[in-house]
């Protein structure tokens, strides 16, 4: 017979594999029942679900250090520009970098077609 530690133990370790295996057959089937739907273009509108872990004092970026209200905030605002995959500059609403006058007063930054 096992020992009441032992015995406990053992059934968590089962009720672990079993749930493993739960969750492997469900996304085995999410992945099935998915099909072309995967492929479809996501509609145009609606509403962005985020998941967070706190709520924000605040939805203005320039009001706020948190690193929440940028998590937040970078799906609603778009940078001139961002980092490339190697962490360099790379124009996003930018078309290019700025042009700076003589004087360095004046930066004239062209924003990408489209962009209002």
């Amino acid at each position: 017979m096992f020992r009441t530690g032992v015995q406990s133990t053992h059934f968590r370790h089962l009720s672990f594999r079993a749930g493993r295996a739960v969750v492997a057959l469900a996304a085995a089937a999410a992945i099935a029942l998915a099909g072309s739907s995967a492929l479809a273009a996501p509609p145009k509108g609606g509403a962005a679900n985020l998941a967070m872990i706190g709520e924000p004092q605040t939805l203005d970026p320039m009001a706020s250090t948190a690193d929440l209200v940028s998590t937040i905030m970078q799906h609603v605002y778009e940078p001139l520009y961002t980092f490339d995959a190697n962490w360099n500059v790379a124009p996003m609403l930018a078309e290019s970098m700025p042009a700076i006058s003589k004087d360095g007063l004046v930066y004239t930054i062209p924003l990408r077609k489209g962009v209002k």
